[in-house]
């Protein structure tokens, strides 16, 4: 095969998009889509073990070991850009664009995170088309933003009309938190022993 003809062929892909998340979505599971959803877990630090959100321990898992008598606060960490990275690489080999939707950047540095490893996919995934949405929340306002996103491409729409649709629904989501206790936030460090009565 003569060589310019070999670079001018491109691999085709199943999928027109893949959806990427930072498990602080908390995407319900599983959550039955013909598109490519990769979720990236958290990292969670408890004592001298470390974890990862939703694959090595639970959510129900992880306050039934915060109820304990924890002298060290536990500890929420960003995926890292390699994580974000192996990602793009797994969805990429069906999907001809990712869209990432990660938690606002108020939150964590997960948003930091996943631009830092899409500025690597450029070089290394030419051909796959790579952005970064900032959801401006988190938990169900994040995952919100994400499941619009996927109900799009369902609907046959690429990445500018996910894009779009996540937008349209970050624009018009606001997030309530109402804590049944305190205990939590205490045990993290977000508050002084005095606000939690027991």
């Amino acid at each position: 095969m003569p060589k310019s003809t070999k670079n001018a062929v491109t691999k085709v892909r199943e999928h027109r998009l893949a959806i990427v998340v930072d498990s602080s979505a908390c995407l319900p599971s599983p959550i039955h889509s013909n598109i490519p959803l990769r979720v990236v877990p958290m990292k969670l630090t408890l004592g001298d073990s470390t974890f990862l959100d939703g694959v090595d321990l639970s959510s129900s898992a992880f306050y039934q070991t915060m109820r304990r008598n924890l002298k060290v606060p536990p500890v929420t960490s960003a995926p890292s850009p390699g994580a974000f990275l192996n990602a793009f690489r797994d969805v990429s080999k069906s999907a001809s664009s990712i869209l990432c939707l990660t938690v606002s950047p108020r939150f964590s540095s997960s948003y930091y995170s996943s631009r830092a490893a899409a500025m690597q996919a450029s070089n290394e995934l030419p051909d796959t088309e790579i952005s970064v949405i900032d959801t401006e929340s988190a938990a169900g306002g994040h995952g919100l933003g994400a499941l619009a996103a996927v109900r799009a491409s369902e609907r046959g729409g690429g990445l500018v009309q996910a894009i779009s649709a996540a937008r349209s629904v970050i624009e018009n989501v606001t997030l309530l938190a109402f804590l049944d206790t305190l205990y939590f936030v205490w045990k993290g460090g977000r508050v002084k022993a005095i606000s939690y009565a027991g």
